[in-house]
C-alpha cells in the first residue's frame, strides 16, 4: 500500500501538481499499458505487469478509502477514528488523484459524462470518498 500511495504522489508531481495533465498523461498510460498487457501472453508475466501499473495502484487505494467510507457510514469505526488514523495529506489523494484516475477509467472504458462534476454526480462511492475528504476539512480545523 505504500508504494502504491508513494508512486501515486510521484506521478502527481511529475504532473506538475496539476489534475488536468494528471488526467491526459493517465488516459496515455492506459492505452500504452493496454497494448503492452495485449502482449504478454504468460499469465504470470502478465499478472506482475499488471500488479505494478499506476492503474492498479490507484485501484488500491481507492478500494482503502471505499472501505474507509464503509467502515464510517455503518458505524463500524468511528469518524473522529479516520481523522485520527489519517493526515490531512492522506486525504488530499483523494480530489488530486484518486476521483481524476476513477474519471479516465469511466472514459477510457467508453462511458460517457458531460464533465467530471456529471461524474461525480453519478458515482456514488466517489461523492463519498469526497465527502470524506471535505469532511475531514472541518476536523483538521478545529
Amino acid at each position: 500500500m505504500g508504494i502504491a500511495v508513494k508512486n501515486l504522489w510521484d506521478f502527481y508531481r511529475d504532473c506538475y501538481n496539476n489534475v488536468e495533465i494528471l488526467e491526459k498523461k493517465f488516459m496515455e498510460i492506459l492505452k500504452k499499458d493496454d497494448e503492452i498487457i495485449k502482449g504478454i501472453t504468460d499469465i504470470s508475466q502478465k499478472f506482475i505487469y499488471i500488479s505494478n501499473t499506476l492503474d492498479h495502484y490507484g485501484r488500491m487505494v481507492t478500494q482503502y478509502y471505499d472501505y474507509m467510507v464503509y467502515c464510517f457510514e455503518n458505524k463500524i469505526i468511528p469518524k473522529s477514528f479516520i481523522h485520527e488514523l489519517l493526515t490531512e495529506r492522506d486525504l488530499e489523494i483523494i480530489p488530486n488523484i484518486l476521483i481524476p484516475m476513477d474519471y479516465v477509467n469511466a472514459i477510457y472504458v467508453g462511458r460517457k459524462f458531460k464533465d467530471k462534476h456529471h461524474f461525480i454526480s453519478k458515482e456514488p462511492s466517489i461523492r463519498k470518498k469526497l465527502k470524506l475528504y471535505k469532511d475531514s476539512k472541518d476536523y483538521f480545523l478545529k
